[in-house]
């Protein structure tokens, strides 16, 4: 398969794309920058998710705010954006977390 290069940041700002791919021309959606989660990110949502496994969108808009203020203090400036934590990385991120206390039950069931 005779696949052209393609600078992957293009269109990183929304949208699609084209690219070629063995001759024909293609429409591609640019995959969203991952965030990163950070030491002190995850020293906050854990100890929000010790007292709650569902926030409501308020409480996701509080711990945001939370992570980015400690944040600004760790590295001394503002944020970039790509470096703020928003409320849908924190519903992302109680999701995972409850996906991996079952998981990690139902294995120690099997396994016992």
């Amino acid at each position: 398969m005779d696949v052209k290069p393609f600078d992957g940041f293009q269109g990183l700002s929304g949208g699609s794309g084209m690219g070629e791919v063995d001759g024909l021309m293609v429409n591609f959606t640019p995959r969203r920058e991952r965030f990163t989660f950070r030491k002190k990110h995850l020293e906050v949502l854990e100890t929000y998710f010790k007292t709650n496994q569902y926030p409501t969108f308020e409480e996701r808009t509080e711990i945001a705010q939370r992570c980015n203020d400690i944040m600004e203090v760790v590295v001394g400036r503002g944020l970039a954006d790509k470096e703020k934590m928003t409320p849908q990385n924190v519903a992302y991120w109680f999701s995972n977390r409850r996906k991996d206390i079952k998981r990690m039950a139902r294995e120690a069931i099997d396994s016992s």
